[in-house]
């Protein structure tokens, strides 16, 4: 990792309410920084722009931070962070950094960062994690246990799902087992208690009928006088009593089969026993007596065995019966205290499902529903123009996505906020100096436009008395020509041809001074520089001609001048009047002709100068009323960019107005 020197001990602080604003490139150079960076940082703007960001890092900064931050960037998605940066000079500072990527097309372009000052809690977490980092701890997000961390929306409503169909299906299973427990433990109970004890009664039935068919059997006796009323024979008892016993040996054969008690198991042994020794020691040798006709013998067995032997059996049968009725309801008992506690057990593990169930969409609904409604609060504080408000990017699912959707959106609103703000203070400045252009150019054009309208004066002065001189060269030349014919009267018109002569004169001098005026001022104008608004190339080229123009016909006027004053005509007529005023005719008439050529020509040129003046007078004047409205326009793009002043002062950060 890149080590910047040198460094020191001083803390600069982040002015409040101001963010710093960069822009990389995908390798981390900066294209872009705000004023308020480049103060901070204490680097110029061309310092920073075309460097490497890690131009602040301070070697303070744990570099898990920054493969933190660039492995997040690299998947599309925001990075917040505090971090201690480097001035130019060696001081640090803090800053609660957010850095996303910029995406265009679907593919990560570059990357923007939003950083300002970070609070103070933030300041002494941030010491301890940068402690902590090199012995291993994650650089990530906050710690803790946070539900919205691990589920989604989709996901929590899935598991509620879930969770509440295994509660269900769990409970319909173990109430249909219990159903099915209870089914077996109540054909247990039948088969073990109710049949069993069916047939213990239908022993005890058979075996009193037994009893009952040997004193009937007695009736048969002869010596009894109602033996004659029975119309069956003696074997219909005896063979009933065969039947009765193998009836109740199949009975007690399905009896034992059941399950019996430890209890009534012995019981049963004693019955079964005494019930053998009733039918063995009783019922048999009774049935012998009877078969043999010894009526009085069976007689005396029946009251000396078979009844005491019955009486012994019925007793162990009562009791045998009384301990199944006993086991029944034990059992029974027993069925009702387990299914009572069965019925707890499942009362419970429904309240504690219940109890889970609530739990659980409590922690959903606080780890969901919480970051959710902070969320909108966040985007109700943005909408109102309010970007100070903190948005936590580390949660999961849709929530996660949606706050760092919003988070981007807020730190992009940041961004253009602040380029807008550098926007207009440019757009004021350099409306401020379009104006100071403007009105110099204003100016300018106003004197170029004066003296335009002096030179347009003098050039139609000059153009008046050129066709003056040239009417009165005109004049002069028809007179020398004529002078030759009026020789004879040279004499008396020699006065008013010295006059007209002197007039010329006086006219040639005060041309000349004109035209040196006019040429004085076409210099002038021709020698001003125009670089706010330079006339078109072919008025100066007409402007150029003019004065060259003007020059020759002075040049002419002075040699005209200089000519009167050498020769000095006037002396010649002492000589000889009519040599003088015929060779003065020639000569004035060739003077005069080309005088008149000359100054038509001048006239030609100064009126062509003239238009061309005009012409550029015009377009000053066009151009001044175009210098007009770019005024107009200055001024509203002043006013447009007070406007979005005003409407970038309506966005607060940290609290503060931006």
């Amino acid at each position: 990792m890149k080590h910047n020197t040198p460094l020191s001990r001083r803390e600069r602080q982040v002015p409040p309410g101001e963010i710093l604003v960069s822009k990389t490139d995908l390798h981390g150079v900066i294209t872009f920084a705000n004023s308020v960076f480049a103060e901070v940082s204490g680097y110029a703007l061309d310092e920073l722009v075309g460097q490497s960001h890690n131009l602040v890092r301070h070697p303070d900064t744990p570099p898990q931070l920054f493969a933190e931050l660039w492995e997040t960037l690299k998947k599309g998605m925001p990075w917040r962070g505090v971090l201690k940066n480097r001035t130019k000079s060696g001081d640090y500072y803090w800053v609660d950094c957010f850095v996303m990527p910029i995406m265009d097309g679907g593919h990560i372009v570059g990357y923007q960062s939003v950083r300002r000052r970070a609070a103070a809690e933030d300041i002494a977490a941030a010491e301890k994690l940068y402690q902590a980092l090199p012995a291993g701890t994650a650089a990530a997000c906050a710690a803790g246990f946070r539900l919205d961390r691990l589920l989604s929306i989709r996901g929590g409503i899935t598991l509620g799902i879930v969770y509440v169909a295994l509660i269900l299906t769990v409970g319909a299973l173990l109430g249909m087992g219990i159903m099915r427990e209870a089914e077996a433990e109540l054909r247990a109970m039948y088969q073990n208690k109710v049949q069993a004890g069916d047939a213990l009664a239908r022993i005890k039935f058979l075996m009193a009928d037994n009893r009952a068919q040997v004193l009937l059997a007695l009736m048969h006796d002869p010596a009894n006088p109602l033996s004659g009323s029975h119309d069956h024979p003696l074997s219909q008892h005896t063979e009933a009593l065969n039947r009765s016993r193998g009836e109740i040996e199949q009975l007690w054969s399905t009896f034992r089969k059941r399950e019996i008690g430890p209890v009534t198991a012995p019981l049963a042994d004693r019955y079964w026993a005494a019930r053998l020794r009733y039918v063995e020691e009783g019922l048999a040798p009774a049935l012998q007596e009877l078969d043999s006709g010894k009526f009085r013998e069976a007689n005396q067995l029946v009251g000396t065995r078979v009844n005491r032997l019955y009486d012994q059996a019925n007793a162990l049968a009562d009791q045998l019966m009384q301990a199944l009725l006993n086991e029944a309801e034990a059992g029974y008992a027993q069925e009702l205290a387990r299914h009572a506690l069965i019925q707890r057990v499942m009362l419970a593990g429904m309240v504690i499902a219940l109890l889970i169930l609530a739990v659980s969409g409590l922690l959903f609904f606080r780890g969901i529903m919480v970051p959710l409604e902070q969320g909108i609060a966040n985007l109700d504080q943005i909408v109102q123009g309010d970007l100070s408000c903190h948005v936590d990017i580390c949660g999961g699912g849709e929530i996660g996505r949606f706050n760092r959707a919003l988070a981007m959106t807020q730190a992009q609103l940041q961004i253009m906020n602040e380029e807008t703000a550098n926007g207009v203070t440019q757009v004021c400045t350099e409306c401020n100096l379009l104006n100071s252009t403007v009105r110099r150019i204003s100016d300018g054009i106003d004197v170029a436009h004066e003296r335009i309208y002096q030179v347009v004066d003098r050039l139609t002065e000059s153009t008046e008395a050129m066709a003056r001189l040239s009417k009165q060269t005109e004049v002069v030349s028809l007179f020398a020509e004529r002078s030759v014919t009026m020789a004879q009267t040279a004499g008396k018109e020699f006065s008013t041809l010295l006059m007209r002569l002197l007039e010329v004169a006086d006219a040639v001098l005060h041309f000349r001074e004109q035209l040196e005026s006019v040429e004085s001022q076409l210099a002038g104008y021709l020698a001003v520089p125009h670089t706010d608004n330079p006339p078109s190339p072919l008025a100066l080229e007409k402007a150029v001609d003019a004065a060259s123009e003007i020059r020759k016909v002075i040049a002419s006027l002075s040699s005209l001048g200089v000519t009167f004053e050498k020769e000095k005509p006037w002396e010649m007529v002492q000589c000889s009047a009519q040599r003088v005023v015929e060779e003065l005719g020639g000569e004035m008439a060739a003077m005069a002709r080309e005088l008149a050529t000359e100054t038509r020509i001048q006239s030609f040129s100064s009126e062509d100068a003239q238009l061309e003046m005009g012409k550029i007078a015009l377009f000053l004047v066009e151009t001044r009323e175009a210098m007009h409205a770019l005024w107009n326009a200055s001024s509203n793009l002043s006013d447009l960019a007070a406007s979005l002043e005003n409407s970038s002062a309506r966005f607060k950060m940290d609290g503060r107005s931006t």
